[in-house]
């Protein structure tokens, strides 16, 4: 296409003078109204020949469309430089529609008589455009009712004497959808589509038509008649698709664990490392001819794509605390939405407690025992169990299982003349036999600071007395002054400046009351506070004993104090045996092994607490 253009001949080339040829320059300028374009012609010299010099020419003819705009038959002067010059103007007429193909020429005849200087170019001229045309439209939305109806601005530049018929429409889907057609104003001007030219079905067909993306390339055409010829021109624009995020479902969950469920008595309750979590997104709803492509689910920090079954379970989420579940829902359009819900996981932990044991005053049957067990609430659903059972260390069997009182003192009657064992065991719901949480205390005999006993008229320190009118110490006494007795001091060893001594040993008797031994000597006893070492001396009168005999049977007594708990006798000699003396004071020894006849003297070493 082309308004303007220029040719050049060949040159004639002089020895002295350079070279000269022509040159045809031209422009145009068209009317619609006539369907036409002037073409203004200028024909001038060329070439390297300054205008001072010339050369003869003759003919030279300009030819333009078929038409000669410039002729010149004789010979004459042709100066170069430019200095030859002519020009003028032709008017070309368009074909029906508006297009125009036109040839120029330019032949010459320069120093010779024959022509030998030509050029020639065909050009296509701009089109005219004789119907109808848009001047400006404007994209808009799918709610045309909310944010206006689209506008094009139109022109009818052959004028209503050529051209006719104007109306408009919407097409789409590359024109294979549109809108009824809009009658126009023949002379131009500006049209405002509405509801019944642009309507609620035309904008659902388009939301259809387009699924997969928020904006819809459209066509706005205007059409007009020439000649009896049907022309359109179409402009592009969009309709953009808007406020279309997809409605989502709602999230809900579920405890899906029926066990857990008839704990806490509500599937809402999700108890740490016990419930089977369930979350749950309803069917989101797709707007405006999209359809849902994607759910994505969200929870403590883990995304997991749930397209196909818009729900998640979590068994035994392992975690305590508030926590979101939000559902993403994404439609075909890219377009997103999202719903949350806060989901509570209950903490769950094993119950624990805090306790004490202590007999009354330190040394009564009566023992105190204090539990202050927790356990975890599960939102006030979870219900605590605190009991005990005891026995005294020794045994092996324990009492029938008790249940205990929370944060209260319980009364134990734990006979302090042994020591036991209490153990508390505190459960819940979930923790429950094996997995419930045991803890063992234990109390001592009982072992009053100061005792008063009544009926021996006698006081005891960190102990009982054993005697009528006895001041009973249990451990050692210490006097910054002197200390006066009217009876007799006995002890294994005493450090003082005045007081005389008793060895212990000759309050010992030692009797025989049968058997094949004698006895062999004196008993002889060392007394460390508490502790008293006898050594028993037994002789034997050469009668064979069989193993497991009892070979001598007798009593001690006396001493300073009684012998209330016995202990093993070891030996010295040749011959096996094991000697008892219990807390009343009889002796009795056995043999264990081979008979014995020897009348070797046999010591019998024994150890026993005195109290």
């Amino acid at each position: 296409m082309a308004l303007s253009g220029s040719i050049n001949t060949n040159k004639y080339s002089t020895q002295s003078s350079g070279t000269i040829g022509l040159n045809l320059s031209w422009t145009g300028t068209q009317d619609i109204a006539t369907n036409s374009t002037t073409i203004s012609w200028s024909l001038k010299s060329n070439g390297t020949m300054t205008s001072g010099y010339c050369v003869w020419g003759g003919p030279i003819t300009v030819v333009i469309g078929g038409t000669t705009v410039f002729s010149q038959t004789s010979r004459a002067r042709v100066y170069g430089g430019g200095a030859f010059s002519k020009s003028g103007t032709i008017i070309i007429t368009h074909d029906e529609d508006g297009t125009k193909s036109v040839s120029m020429s330019v032949r010459a005849a320069l120093y010779n008589s024959e022509v030998n200087c030509t050029g020639s170019s065909t050009y296509t001229l701009d089109a005219i455009t004789r119907y109808a045309l848009l001047s400006s439209v404007t994209n808009f939305t799918d709610e045309v009712s909310t944010n206006g109806y689209p506008t094009i601005v139109y022109t009818n530049p052959a004028g209503t004497e050529l051209v006719t018929g104007l109306k408009g429409r919407i097409s789409w889907n590359s024109g294979a959808n549109y809108t009824s057609w809009v009658i126009l104003n023949d002379g131009g001007g500006t049209y405002t589509f509405t509801s019944s030219t642009l309507t609620s079905t035309n904008i659902n067909n388009m939301l259809a038509a387009c699924t997969t993306s928020n904006t819809l390339p459209i066509k706005f055409e205007l059409q007009s008649t020439l000649d009896s010829t049907t022309y359109t021109h179409s402009v592009d624009a969009v309709m953009n698709i808007v406020n279309a995020n997809p409605t989502s479902g709602a999230v809900t969950f579920q405890d899906t664990n029926s066990t857990v469920v008839g704990k806490t008595g509500s599937n809402q309750i999700i108890v740490q490392g016990q419930s089977t979590l369930k979350i749950i997104t309803a069917t989101s709803t797709a707007k405006k001819s999209a359809t849902i492509s994607s759910y994505v689910l969200s929870f403590n920090g883990t995304t997991t794509d749930i397209t196909t079954d818009k729900y998640l379970t979590i068994t035994q989420p392992n975690i305590a605390g508030i926590y979101s579940a939000t559902v993403t829902t994404t439609d075909s359009r890219g377009n997103i939405s999202t719903a949350t819900t806060n989901i509570t996981v209950y903490e769950l932990v094993p119950p624990s407690a805090t306790y004490s044991l202590k007999r009354v005053d330190n040394f009564y049957t009566n023992t105190i025992l204090y539990v202050d067990g927790y356990v975890s609430s599960v939102g006030g659903t979870n219900t605590r169990t605190i009991t005990e059972r005891h026995k005294k260390k020794s045994d092996s069997t324990w009492s029938t299982a008790a249940t205990v009182q929370n944060a209260t003192n319980t009364t134990l009657s734990l006979d302090n003349t042994y020591e036991w064992e209490v153990e508390i065991t505190i459960s819940d719901e979930y923790y429950t036999g094996s997995s419930a949480t045991k803890y063992t205390a234990s109390v001592g005999v009982g072992l009053p600071i100061c005792f008063f006993d009544k009926k021996r008229h006698s006081v005891a320190i960190n102990g009982f007395p054993d005697a009528d009118n006895q001041l009973y110490v249990g451990g050692s006494i210490k006097a910054t002054g002197n200390i006066a007795t009217s009876g007799t001091l006995t002890a294994n060893s005493v450090t003082t400046n005045s007081m005389s001594v008793q060895d212990i040993s000759s309050s010992y008797t030692l009797t025989k009351s049968s058997g094949p031994w004698t006895v062999g000597g004196d008993v002889v006893a060392h007394r460390s506070g508490n502790l008293v070492q006898i050594r028993l001396p037994l002789k034997g009168n050469g009668s064979s004993v069989s193993a497991g005999t009892n070979c001598f049977v007798g009593t001690l007594s006396g001493g300073p104090l009684p012998i209330v708990v016995s202990k093993l006798v070891s030996y010295s000699g040749s011959t096996p045996v094991l000697g008892y003396i219990d807390d009343q004071g009889n002796v009795s020894v056995r043999i264990t092994a081979t008979a014995l006849t020897e009348s070797s003297i046999i010591n019998m070493d024994g150890m026993f607490f005195v109290t």
